[in-house]
């Protein structure tokens, strides 16, 4: 990823931590939350660390990607002949916007991506709950085809 690219999308991860994010003294974990999340995403959007994504996801997880379903485990292994989520490392995020529940246990992220001349976009939703062991899991994932 080239300086400029990194810078800004760097500048733009900062705004929305500390715009678009809650940091009241009731939730002072939701920009740690926030942050797990948004890597785990960005992670699985350019292939990277797999392997430590798929531990965040659960079982019964899937996507929808246009017109198909497809469970999201099956995409992130490679096994789907009809979804893909990884997007390359041309890709920059464009939008970012997170939402975390009141008691800390659910909350959504959606992203838009975009190709570094601005064209192509593609937009992802993605729903994700607290799991046992205080990590995030994502339950679903929405995306534009």
């Amino acid at each position: 990823m080239s300086a400029y690219r990194t810078s800004a999308v760097a500048l733009l991860v900062l705004f929305f931590v500390n715009f678009a994010t809650p940091h009241d003294n009731k939730r002072p974990d939701a920009h740690k939350m926030f942050e797990q999340v948004q890597t785990l995403v960005w992670d699985i959007l350019q292939g990277k660390n797999l392997e430590q994504a798929k531990s965040s996801v659960e079982a019964e997880a899937y996507l929808i990607s246009g017109s198909n379903y497809e469970p999201l485990l099956e995409v992130l292994t490679g096994r789907s002949k009809t979804c893909n989520l990884n997007e390359g490392a041309n890709r920059q995020i464009g939008f970012l916007s997170a939402m975390i529940s009141d008691d800390l246990t659910t909350g959504y992220l959606i992203v838009k991506t975009e190709s570094a001349e601005k064209k192509n976009e593609r937009f992802h939703t993605i729903n994700f709950m607290k799991s046992n062991d205080g990590g995030w899991k994502i339950k679903s994932w929405h995306t534009s085809k």
